[in-house]
């Protein structure tokens, strides 16, 4: 109330002698100043109604007012104001555009918003459709938005990320002309895409064959992934001729672990032992105990044939928001039918080991970042406190960091030698891998990795290398991440292994005790960062 009060006061003085326009054209000046804008916002809140014809006036004749007219809208509710607002989404300025999505954001639920502002996607100019089509993908998401706006070269590299949440026909069809037609970053789109869909024509595989040796070596990690999933023998020259000419030292790591995984599946899926009873039309509860009775390389062929075939629908998935029992269970089938496919067997008996000394005689000097990208300047997610409201861990503190956003398939590399003491896959986490290691001098650290895929590569008890590959993230708001956008949570924790320890957040009180042994991951990489990486 005192807020208001002085308010008006100190708008009557400002406004004295004026006519009623020219006094509201005064408010809308202070919205531009740091000094006065948080006054002219609570002014347009209470008042800004009244003066919606000044505001449309503004913005309809592109007075030197026009900028401040369009910023007031957010605080306007009229619906001639949204009217006005949905047309802005063309104007030819970024800035314009991006008031106007932030006006319909504030005004409008996501079911409406997509509703008014869906249909002119395909007309905005791209540096601001962006913005509205991550929101809307992220409360709305739409496969036959994706497509449309794969139509439309622009919207590649924003669009293409998300269509390795898409199987069926129409998106094969859009991720093979990327494959065919991208550059960078859409490749990358594209094989993640190849990857989801279950996608390993012959032709695919020699297109994918080819960015084994591309310029870009994300390019090529991204290429040795595929192989990882789908690889077979006749890849294997390929790969390793790959290999032999690769320099980059991650990208090195996918491939060793491509040529392992094709290898482990010769030894899993034999090509002599054949299967009988194959049905098309399995569930996924089917195609898991068939192919677990009937493992021969003609049986994995004719399951991914049926999968491809065949798509799941996947449920659109947020940590927090539930989901159905049902669809929980098929979303745990699949994640444990990828792992028979690409030959890593089954989680159901796996989890964490504890006690057991396996790290006589290992010591590490230094580490490696756990991304080629991890030590950007940027990330500071340690330490960070969620305000209240945001989320289901509002009010609480990040214990790791959080880097490569929306990056589905990212493959995440051991930071130094070590055991294995973690694997799992969990609602919460997605897959979940927690590796302990020793430095020389006696000192025990674990280094945690979350929100994998289902293709984690260790098993509890494995000794790893540094720079060994352990996975690749999980895609964009899918139960095998734990419902999250696709990113890596890496943690480090300065003791031995127990499981009590295991947590993403602490309450604001238990961090700031400084008792929880948690450190900043990036200060801790940085430290002990290996020469080769200075």
């Amino acid at each position: 109330m005192y807020k208001i009060f002085f308010l008006g006061l100190f708008l009557f003085t400002a406004l004295q002698g004026q006519s009623d326009s020219k006094q509201f054209d005064i408010v809308l000046s202070h919205l531009g100043s740091q000094d006065t804008r948080e006054k002219a916002i609570i002014f347009l809140k209470k008042n800004g109604r009244k003066y919606e014809e000044r505001i449309l006036h503004h913005i309809h004749n592109k007075t030197k007012f026009f900028i401040m007219a369009v910023d007031a809208c957010k605080f306007v509710e009229s619906e001639k104001i949204l009217t006005i607002t949905q047309k802005l989404l063309k104007h030819e300025n970024k800035h314009v555009r991006l008031m106007a999505l932030s006006t319909l954001w504030s005004r409008l639920p996501a079911e409406k918003l997509g509703y008014a502002c869906d249909h002119m996607l395909q007309d905005v100019p791209v540096s601001g459709g962006e913005s509205l089509f991550e929101y809307l993908n992220y409360e709305k998401p739409s496969e036959e938005r994706i497509l449309r706006l794969l139509k439309n070269k622009e919207y590649w590299g924003v669009a293409g990320k998300y269509l390795c949440g898409c199987r069926g026909e129409k998106a094969n069809k859009s991720a093979r002309n990327l494959l065919v037609r991208g550059k960078g970053v859409v490749i990358i789109h594209a094989i993640n895409a190849m990857i989801a869909q279950y996608d390993t024509d012959p032709r695919v595989k020699k297109l994918v064959h080819k960015h084994l040796t591309n310029a870009n070596s994300t390019v090529r990690e991204r290429a040795a992934e595929y192989f990882r999933w789908y690889g077979d023998a006749g890849d294997l020259e390929k790969l390793s001729l790959a290999l032999n000419e690769e320099r980059d030292f991650y990208t090195k790591s996918t491939i060793r672990a491509a040529i392992q995984a094709i290898k482990n599946r010769d030894e899993v899926f034999p090509q002599k032992k054949l299967g009988v009873g194959f049905k098309e039309g399995m569930s996924l509860f089917e195609l898991k105990s068939f192919l677990s009775k009937n493992n021969s390389a003609e049986m994995r062929a004719k399951v991914i044939k049926s999968l491809y075939s065949k798509p799941i629908v996947e449920p659109h998935y947020l940590y927090g928001k539930g989901i159905a029992d049902s669809d929980k269970k098929l979303l745990q089938e699949q994640v444990h039918l990828q792992r028979l496919l690409a030959g890593y067997g089954s989680l159901e008996n796996q989890g964490m080991i504890v006690g057991i000394k396996l790290l006589e005689g290992i010591g590490v000097n230094s580490l490696v970042p756990p991304t080629p990208d991890y030590l950007a300047k940027e990330r500071k997610n340690y330490g960070k406190y969620i305000e209240p409201g945001n989320g289901p861990f509002s009010e609480s503190v990040h214990v790791g960091d959080d880097c490569n956003f929306t990056e589905s398939y990212t493959p995440i590399y051991a930071i130094a030698d070590g055991v294995v003491r973690y694997v799992d896959h969990l609602e919460s986490w997605g897959g979940l891998v927690i590796i302990e290691h020793k430095f020389k001098t006696g000192e025990y650290f674990c280094s945690l990795y979350g929100h994998l895929g289902a293709l984690m590569i260790p098993k509890p008890g494995d000794l790893i290398k540094a720079g060994d590959k352990i996975g690749s993230l999980g895609r964009n708001y899918r139960w095998e991440n734990g419902g999250y956008s696709a990113h890596l949570h890496f943690g480090i924790h300065k003791s031995r292994f127990t499981n009590y320890w295991i947590k993403g957040y602490l309450s604001k009180e238990d961090f700031d005790s400084k008792s929880h042994k948690w450190v900043s991951p990036q200060k801790f990489i940085q430290k002990h960062l290996s020469p080769h990486f200075d």
